[in-house]
């Protein structure tokens, strides 16, 4: 069991500021950063494998792809997941950021029909991690 506090949330000026404030790292898993966050692109905070692939993410904005089609398409894309890599991963940039914790971070607005919820979902469905990821409201 890791003992690491994972949220979820969306990228916003605000949003950021809060997660920050509230003492957590933010971790982005988009493929794409907006000026926003653009000068986190390619660090070791930007998760980019775990977006969408730019295929789904067009599927899904562009041509109506319903989503649990895309839930499904996600999850294959996922497959390979080593989880328990990707939490060491997460939890030595909390250690090393001496943040009480992390959140998964991108754009959309709402969080079920997101691959953040899927993500989350996934690593939840393990029992790796001493308390469930759930959305960090700000």
């Amino acid at each position: 069991m890791i003992d690491l506090d994972i949220k979820t949330g969306r990228i916003s000026k605000t949003n950021l500021e809060c997660y920050i404030r509230s003492g957590y790292l933010p971790v982005f898993i988009c493929r794409f950063m907006n000026p926003l966050v653009e000068k986190y692109e390619n660090t070791r905070i930007h998760f980019k494998e775990l977006s969408p692939s730019y295929e789904l993410f067009c599927d899904s904005k562009y041509n109506n792809l319903p989503f649990e089609s895309y839930i499904d398409r996600y999850i294959e894309e996922q497959k390979n997941l080593d989880v328990l890599r990707l939490l060491g991963r997460i939890k030595s940039l909390v250690d090393e950021s001496n943040s009480k914790g992390a959140v998964l971070l991108c754009y959309c607005k709402d969080r079920t029909h997101c691959h953040r919820s899927i993500l989350a979902e996934m690593i939840n469905s393990t029992k790796l991690l001493s308390s469930p990821i759930v959305e960090l409201y700000v």
